[in-house]
């Protein structure tokens, strides 16, 4: 996929389903991101609460795998 063909493609399923994670952890959730889901199907918005990052992916399977591996640092309130 081309860059504009990503950008489109995330536009259809944003925001998708939504699992926060802690922003001690951003950097090894995004590597965990990139090497097992395709770019086209997750999007990062840094910065969305205090101390949290807000993780978005366009399916439900992806976001609970991402939820699993991450569990002590995700979804905390």
């Amino acid at each position: 996929m081309t860059p504009q063909e990503i950008t489109d493609h995330k536009f259809r399923w944003y925001p998708g389903t939504t699992v926060t994670a802690h922003s001690d952890i951003v950097k090894i959730c995004v590597t965990w991101c990139k090497l097992n889901i395709e770019q086209h199907s997750w999007q990062v918005p840094y910065r969305t609460g205090p101390y949290e990052h807000s993780f978005r992916f366009e399916f439900k399977a992806d976001a609970k795998s991402f939820r699993d591996q991450f569990e002590p640092y995700t979804d905390m309130k």
